[in-house]
């Protein structure tokens, strides 16, 4: 089941990834996924644990979101009315403020802004619910926004994996452990 939802994962990133780059007149349809090395199936059998992050890290590289907030900056400033890129660039901000790669008060507002943005481009758009749940539950701490946000994102697309992530770290957070279970299993 680990490896279905690796795979899953793996190939609505690439999917993103692929419309981003063909809209923004960057790579040709299929060719985007040559610069985004794709994450590994599991192979079968046991496989050994992470190694811990060290004191100097944190569990979310700072280079990588801080390149993928790059990115996304610049797909929303080229292609200003595109959703998705909106929605990249809130994803990115929201996460960085969270491991404090940059300091919440900079980086929550700037995910919620551009959320909304997304969410004026695409009123329907999954991923930007999600973002602002994150925002409303981590920087907020407004839970009936957070909830409502999440419910909004999975009702939407029931396949998008991080939404049920998110959801459940909200529900954890109100201790709603069963519930919480449930939408990390989806």
């Amino acid at each position: 089941a680990i490896a279905a939802d690796v795979k899953e994962t793996n190939h609505e990133a690439n999917a993103r990834t692929d419309a981003a780059a063909a809209d923004l007149g960057l790579r040709g349809p299929g060719k985007a996924r040559a610069s985004c090395p794709a994450i590994p199936a599991a192979a079968s059998g046991p496989h050994p644990p992470a190694p811990p992050p060290s004191s100097s890290e944190s569990r979310a590289p700072r280079e990588g979101l801080t390149k993928a907030a790059e990115v996304f900056d610049r797909a929303a400033a080229l292609a200003p009315n595109y959703a998705e890129a909106h929605s990249g660039v809130a994803d990115a901000y929201a996460v960085l403020g969270f491991y404090d790669h940059l300091p919440p008060r900079d980086a929550f507002p700037r995910a919620k802004a551009a959320a909304l943005r997304a969410l004026e481009l695409d009123s329907h758009l999954a991923q930007a619910y999600a973002s602002l749940g994150y925002v409303a539950l981590y920087y907020d701490w407004d839970w009936a926004a957070a909830e409502r946000a999440f419910d909004r994102a999975v009702e939407l697309n029931p396949n998008y994996s991080i939404g049920h992530q998110w959801r459940g770290n909200y529900l954890v957070a109100r201790g709603r452990f069963d519930e919480a279970e449930a939408a990390m299993r989806r």
